[in-house]
């Protein structure tokens, strides 16, 4: 299916070149000569752009990006204006970029090369998303019991731009990785790397650089703290997180603490963009009542759990 460009302007304006354009550039090119008839071809045909002449009669052009906008499909508006400030207006109730009568067919080729290739980018990226869930699916999803399909189910719904910590709580062998996984795929972190630490036998050097990106010392870990830069944005899956040592609890807290306010020790600290997923198979309220693990810390990872049942 080709792209499907919609044009609504209702005075004879000439569009011969820019439908011209559209048609050797292989699109399909829908022109509707009022709003109410736009919106029924919007609704049946679902468009990717829409060119809306502002001043249409019954139904004018605003009316119809509003209600355009408010029906929640992916469609991009380009307003077609006479003045400046009818483009800004227009901008603000959602239109991505506003061309002022007579438009120029050379600006209108840059703005939808850009906006078009945005909108693939996006299509690839979904289309990839599904083939990562699909392969996790029939790799790790095939014998599996009716609760951990719905946890599953669960954890599809956890919102794709969380950025708070989340706990997977579960026995061991359970699935906790996967689960982890499945978030991070379905997050708008989908392309960045998904790191797993075992917080019971990695080395500290491993966590202080990958994920505080702390530098100890005169000889550092510069090459590792570079590459740690490398994975910002990333999703990090630390399991095991009971057997932390009390020091590094103490780091994990700072950092989701910087993490929250967009403050750092430094001003480019890579403590800013890396989503933290933990997760244990050990009762940690019942630590913290031992004074084992850090109780803030609990409470900072705790308010977006899920529970693995057996």
């Amino acid at each position: 299916m080709g792209i499907k460009i919609q044009i609504i302007d209702s005075k004879d304006t000439d569009h011969s070149g820019l439908t011209d354009f559209f048609i050797q550039s292989g699109y399909q090119v829908a022109l509707s000569n009022s709003g109410k008839k736009a919106l029924k071809y919007v609704k049946k045909e679902k468009p990717d752009l829409v060119f809306i002449a502002l001043d249409l009669p019954e139904l004018s052009g605003v009316e119809v990006l509003k209600k355009i906008k408010k029906s929640g499909e992916d469609i991009i508006l380009f307003p077609m204006v006479s003045s400046v400030e009818q483009g800004v207006e227009a901008m603000k109730l959602g239109a991505e970029h506003y061309f002022i009568k007579p438009y120029n067919l050379e600006e209108v080729k840059i703005v939808l090369d850009k906006y078009l290739g945005n909108k693939y980018y996006k299509e690839k990226i979904e289309y990839l998303r599904l083939q990562h869930l699909n392969k996790l699916e029939k790799s790790e999803l095939v014998a599996v019991s009716k609760g951990m399909k719905e946890i599953y189910q669960h954890a599809m719904k956890i919102d794709e731009n969380v950025n708070s910590p989340i706990l997977i709580i579960g026995e061991v062998g359970m699935g906790k990785e996967l689960l982890a996984k499945i978030i991070h795929i379905r997050s708008h972190r989908f392309m960045f790397p998904f790191i797993a630490i075992n917080c019971k036998d990695r080395s500290t050097k491993s966590l202080d650089t990958h994920l505080f990106c702390v530098q100890k010392g005169t000889d550092g870990y510069r090459g590792e703290i570079e590459e740690a830069y490398m994975l910002e944005g990333g999703t990090f899956f630390l399991y095991n997180v009971e057997h932390l040592a009390k020091g590094d609890q103490l780091k994990l807290l700072k950092f989701l603490k910087s993490k929250k306010s967009g403050k750092g020790e430094k001003k480019d600290s890579s403590t800013i963009g890396k989503h933290i997923i933990v997760a244990t198979s050990a009762n940690l309220k019942m630590l913290v009542d031992k004074g084992k693990f850090n109780k803030e810390l609990y409470q900072k990872i705790s308010k977006h759990s899920l529970h693995i049942p057996l």
